[in-house]
């Protein structure tokens, strides 16, 4: 059996390898600011929680399909966790504080 396949031209290996090198830079760029809002949310819990969740958001959608869904999911549990633990301290911060106001 005969491949008839064309072979790529040099423009088209280029835009592959560029589609490729530019998705895993979204993974890891939305893995950081993940990270950096987990930092931040030591300090302000409302702003790095925020951060977390967006980080996340975009890395699920970011994700090729081809990945590992096992990986997907461990990868946004481990930090899904201790965005929604900023994220319940802040609510409940924020909510002690208005009905001591209010």
């Amino acid at each position: 059996m005969t491949d008839t396949r064309p072979v790529p031209t040099c423009p088209v290996i280029t835009l592959r390898w560029f589609a490729r090198w530019s998705g895993m830079l979204s993974l890891t760029v939305f893995l950081f600011v993940t990270f950096i809002g987990l930092v931040v949310a030591w300090r302000w819990d409302g702003f790095g929680a925020a951060m977390g969740f967006a980080g996340l958001i975009g890395f699920n959608i970011s994700a090729p399909v081809s990945l590992a869904t096992a990986a997907v999911i461990s990868v946004t549990g481990s930090f899904a966790l201790p965005v929604a633990i900023f994220f319940s301290c802040w609510w409940r911060t924020e909510l002690q504080i208005r009905l001591k106001d209010g």
